[in-house]
């Protein structure tokens, strides 16, 4: 397989939420966006329908960590949760334009996030998406999360491994026009490990958001050790709360266990006396009386020896 170098793709940092690294149409201001009814379009090839899927639940169901909530951001405060997000889970009919319904979401959509496969870069919606939105002069609002394939690979000759569609890969103009000069899309990959799919969530929610990835992440990372550190206080407190019920059951028990052999000591003993056995009987009594026992039976028993 060929070797491609990525030292020309940028990730999502602190220097992409103030600028358009793309040089596409006209930017729409942030003050335009403030009520789009979408934090987000999620445009996808229908092959990658998972990662999609991935993408558009834990994008909603993320909680923004509570020093951040309120905060002036991009476009506005900044919210607790990304709600909603839109994501198309129909196949588009053939046609030569995008269905209005598309072409709406994509209006009201702060941010258009491209999941890049092989396949999404041979979509003619998932291009057809990114042109449009960049027409509009959203550019510098565009993420794309790389699944699968290698980015710009078309341009060495390698087609078949492309995962940017065309649109993403050169700059659109104010026309709709689709230029050779090329553009830099701002991107996060969770190919390879596993682990990397968190790390490119937050890079994706700060771009979202527009905040500095650094910044989002240490807010993140010290939620979940307050997270981390009150769990661990309430799993200590239930087993402290376990152990002393454990405790209060095993007296109980005890108490229990010790009375039961009172009453029959003294049943004994009092058997005894009454077949003159007193030596018998003064010793049942005595080892009665010395677990404890003091009912009125025992110290008659027990005056009668």
């Amino acid at each position: 397989m060929r070797a491609f170098t990525h030292e020309f793709i940028p990730t999502l940092t602190e220097a992409q939420t103030a600028t358009n690294p793309v040089g596409d149409a006209g930017q729409t201001t942030s003050g335009q966006l403030q009520h789009s009814k979408y934090w987000a379009f999620i445009s996808y090839s229908h092959k990658e329908m998972d990662a999609a899927k991935w993408l558009h639940q834990a994008l909603e169901r993320y909680r923004v960590p509570r020093r951040l909530i309120g905060r002036a951001g991009r476009d506005g405060d900044i919210p607790r949760r990304l709600f909603p997000v839109f994501r198309d889970q129909d196949e588009l009919a053939a046609s030569s334009s995008l269905p209005k319904q598309i072409q709406d979401a994509l209006y009201s959509s702060r941010t258009l996030i491209v999941v890049c496969t092989p396949a999404a870069a041979k979509s003619k919606w998932v291009d057809e998406e990114i042109r449009t939105y960049k027409t509009i002069g959203r550019g510098d609002r565009i993420l794309a999360l790389i699944v699968s394939g290698e980015p710009f690979a078309s341009s060495q000759g390698a087609e078949e491994l492309e995962c940017f569609p065309r649109s993403l890969r050169h700059v659109v103009t104010a026309q709709g026009e689709v230029t050779a000069e090329p553009a830099e899309p701002l991107a996060a990959d969770i190919r390879g490990r596993h682990a990397q799919r968190d790390l490119a969530k937050l890079r994706i929610i700060a771009g979202v958001l527009g905040l500095p990835y650094d910044e989002l992440r240490q807010r993140d990372r010290q939620r979940r050790f307050r997270q981390r550190v009150l769990a661990g206080v309430a799993a200590l407190t239930i087993i402290a709360a376990l152990s002393a019920t454990w405790r209060t059951e095993e007296t109980r028990r005890t108490h229990e266990v010790t009375a039961q052999t009172i009453q029959s000591l003294t049943n004994q003993g009092q058997s005894e006396l009454l077949d003159e056995q007193v030596n018998k009987a003064a010793a049942l009594l005595g080892e009665a009386y010395r677990l404890g026992g003091r009912d009125t039976r025992l110290r008659v028993c027990w005056r009668t020896l």
